[in-house]
């Protein structure tokens, strides 16, 4: 009897075989500290081995403190995504966080979630700017003679910032005005203005700006300048003579 052989077999077909999530990152950000309405911050979000991305502004919430909020916009792509955070309202603190399964690589695995980021200040109050004595050696009553100028007019004000991102002192500018009306353009708090008249008075506004770019501007404030050295005192008559001293 013959015998049939079985014919040889293979090689066999091949597959690779990935069970491994795209790995997926918030890399930067946020891209400003401080931030205010007109405000654009950043955050970089990074995948790795992705092939697709399918995020979209409501795969992003917001971790906020406070009255704060922003609007959400995404750029994606492969390898790196954007997340812009712009019209931020109210005070307070925001941070992202991004849900998982908004990218996959070839063989479908999905990204895992990221967050939360770290956050920034959303400062939207002007900073309270208010009037004080510049630093000098003030005479009575808040006068200053000639041999006091120039005066120092970025230390005339004090500025308070309630919603968190502080006040910016490098920001000090000063617009004068001759007669307390009629405004210049702000520019450098430099020295006091002096009229060439009997008694003289500097009279001038400061802004000050906070760290979020909010500027607050102060109400009009004086400083004021005796510039007339008091005359020597003379008299008309001979005072009159002392009996004791008379023989």
């Amino acid at each position: 009897a013959l015998l049939n052989q079985a014919n040889a077999a293979g090689p066999r077909a091949t597959f690779n075989y990935d069970n491994r999530a795209a790995t997926f990152s918030i890399r930067t950000g946020p891209s400003l500290a401080n931030a205010n309405s007109a405000s654009s911050v950043t955050y970089t979000l990074t995948y790795g081995g992705a092939t697709a991305t399918t995020l979209i502004p409501g795969n992003i919430s917001l971790s906020t403190t406070g009255s704060a909020n922003c609007i959400i916009g995404v750029s994606a792509a492969i390898p790196t995504s954007t997340v812009t955070l712009t019209g931020c309202s109210g005070d307070g603190t925001v941070g992202i966080s991004v849900v998982a399964n908004t990218a996959s690589d070839a063989a479908g695995n999905q990204a895992p979630a990221a967050g939360p980021s770290a956050t920034f200040v959303v400062d939207n109050t002007l900073p309270a700017v208010t009037c004080a004595a510049p630093a000098g050696n003030a005479q009575g009553f808040g006068w200053y003679q000639s041999s006091d100028l120039p005066l120092d007019l970025s230390t005339a004000m004090t500025c308070a910032d309630g919603a968190g991102s502080g006040c910016n002192a490098p920001s000090k500018l000063c617009a004068y005005a001759a007669d307390g009306v009629t405004f210049g353009s702000f520019g450098a708090c430099s020295q006091v203005w002096a009229e060439s008249s009997t008694v003289a008075g500097s009279k001038f506004k400061i802004q000050e700006a906070d760290l979020a770019g909010n500027v607050g501007v102060s109400a009009l404030c004086t400083v004021n300048v005796d510039l007339t050295t008091p005359p020597v005192p003379t008299f008309s008559a001979q005072p009159p003579l002392n009996d004791s001293n008379t023989s």
